[in-house]
């Protein structure tokens, strides 16, 4: 299951914005995380 699915499931994430909307022709992939984990 893709991640960002995995989130939506479990109720801790949304998708924000698909791949091609970022940048035409590059990698679909993103790294998020919430700010306390970043800060940690």
């Amino acid at each position: 299951e893709p991640w960002n699915q995995q989130a939506v499931f479990k109720g801790i994430g949304v998708p924000v914005v698909a791949d091609y909307a970022i940048r035409k022709n590059m990698s679909e992939k993103v790294f998020g995380v919430s700010k306390a984990w970043a800060e940690a």
